[in-house]
């Protein structure tokens, strides 16, 4: 499964690894940040 390391909100960067993977993105709101957390974890799981 992914390992989540959240910054805060006001943070630019949420870094989200997966293995050998890592995506870095632009920080979104809570929220959102739980729907990218599922979605990531489906698509790891496929």
């Amino acid at each position: 499964m992914a390992e989540v390391a959240l910054q805060q909100d006001t943070s630019p960067l949420v870094r989200t690894r997966d293995g050998a993977i890592e995506i870095v993105t632009l920080a979104r709101p809570a929220s959102r940040n739980a729907l990218s957390e599922a979605m990531l974890h489906a698509l790891a799981a496929a």
